[in-house]
């Protein structure tokens, strides 16, 4: 084993001078910290831009006859509901038994490219609206169907 000999009085000015290198040290390293922080708050903030910002395509035009229907598809499109337009007929407090849509609810069931509705008698008047339109690639959905099945 090897012992190393050292001076008492080198030793005190060893540990002086690394006590002190160490209080610069930290005393620069706090200093710096200090100095990007007031850097920071003068930094302009990055805004984020959101898919809804950035999307500039075609949206699918989806159109429902009821409100669970509009409630269920704006659900199923979760955050990506910005890709479609969801529209709902008729407005609310319209009774559905006896209702008829105008012209441009005509025009926005034949645009649409998913129609959604809740079928059976009350919904007579969506076969003569779909005939309307002259548009085959249209997706509709007949939900009383659906259960039939």
């Amino acid at each position: 084993m090897t012992k190393l000999f050292t001076c008492s009085k080198m030793k005190k000015v060893d540990s002086r001078s690394t006590e002190d290198r160490m209080k610069r040290l930290i005393s620069l390293l706090l200093l710096i910290t200090a100095f990007m922080c007031v850097l920071s708050g003068c930094i302009r903030p990055q805004l984020t831009i959101s898919p809804e910002d950035e999307y500039s395509g075609e949206k699918v035009r989806i159109v429902t006859t009821m409100f669970p229907q509009y409630d269920w598809v704006r659900e199923l499109m979760g955050e990506k509901a910005y890709l479609a337009d969801i529209t709902m007929i008729p407005d609310n407090g319209i009774d559905l038994h006896s209702f008829d849509p105008n012209e441009e609810e005509r025009k926005a069931i034949s645009e649409c490219d998913i129609f959604t509705y809740n079928g059976g008698k009350s919904d007579a008047w969506v076969q003569e609206a779909l005939k309307d339109s002259s548009r085959t690639d249209r997706v509709v959905i007949d939900l009383m169907s659906l259960l039939r099945s």
